[in-house]
């Protein structure tokens, strides 16, 4: 059973060590280095881990939808069974013995995904993400000052004025035909599965284009593929991740040492996110069961 992780990290410090040397201890891992970060490829130096550093990663930019499919692209070229993405700041649930026990001789492909627009994402369901034109810079997260000030002046430019404005004329993007499904990116897909992302996305460039300059897609692009183009897969509506998005005061909620009889009782196979600047204990308590698992 040969299992590829991939893992996008937007900081590298000892949770995301962690996170990295205890799977590679079994897995392949795929790690994509936000190019902001000031470290080198070469400081992610553990066995059977192969690191990327080619873009630069702002929170809902359409770089993140490229160095996604970068790292699935070069995964693929070995040919697993499976391909786990994650972020750096998820934690498994499972041992490791018990995630290769969970995905052998088991086909299916574990997301989320829903026809847009959807209901519980507010505004246009979604499909304003992909309506009008978005900066490919966002200003959440750790950015250069100048960066996030060009950021926040564009984007509300962008929301305030010019699409209000294109949605009283009634003027948007083309979508092509083609029919938008979104969810939270994170999933476990098999070898059959990213066979098809990766040769539908060399084949169609076109269908990548579509996606610059938009907003927050990348919980709109793999779930659209693969759920209009990808063929003879099952698709379970269930992307095996314990997610808090309700009780906050985080969205979603950083979890807590008091949030661990939940994610252990949720039967997923990872959890986020997890932060070890706000709560070390969680993150011990579960690599210290997990393991002794492994």
């Amino acid at each position: 059973m040969k299992i590829a992780f991939i893992i996008l990290i937007h900081e590298y410090n000892e949770q995301q060590k962690k996170l990295i040397k205890h799977l590679s201890k079994d897995f392949d891992v795929y790690v994509h280095i936000d190019k902001k970060l000031n470290i080198n490829i070469e400081d992610i130096d553990y066995k059977n881990v192969f690191a990327f550093k080619e873009y630069k990663v702002y929170w809902g930019s359409f770089n993140q939808i490229c160095a996604t499919l970068l790292l699935y692209k070069e995964a693929n070229k070995n040919k697993y069974d499976r391909y786990c993405f994650i972020s750096g700041n998820d934690i498994p649930l499972v041992s490791n013995s018990d995630l290769i026990k969970f995905f052998s001789n088991n086909k299916c492909e574990y997301l989320a995904f829903d026809k847009l627009p959807v209901s519980f994402w507010g505004g246009n369901g979604g499909l304003d993400r992909m309506d009008y034109y978005y900066t490919n810079m966002q200003c959440r997260g750790k950015v250069n000052i100048f960066v996030k000030l060009y950021s926040k002046i564009i984007n509300r430019i962008n929301l305030q004025i010019i699409i209000p404005i294109l949605k009283m004329l009634k003027i948007k993007r083309s979508n092509d035909g083609i029919v938008f499904y979104g969810g939270t990116n994170w999933m476990d897909l098999s070898r059959r599965c990213v066979e098809q992302i990766v040769m539908f996305t060399e084949k169609n460039p076109e269908f990548i284009n579509r996606f610059k300059y938009t907003r927050n897609a990348d919980e709109i692009f793999f779930q659209t593929i693969i759920c209009n183009y990808v063929k003879d897969v099952e698709l379970k509506k269930n992307c095996l991740r314990y997610i808090d998005w309700f009780t906050g005061p985080e969205l979603p909620r950083v979890l807590r040492y008091e949030d661990y009889s939940k994610m252990k009782n949720s039967n997923c196979l990872f959890a986020r996110k997890v932060d070890s600047k706000i709560d070390t204990k969680i993150i011990d308590t579960i690599y210290s069961e997990i393991d002794e698992g492994c």
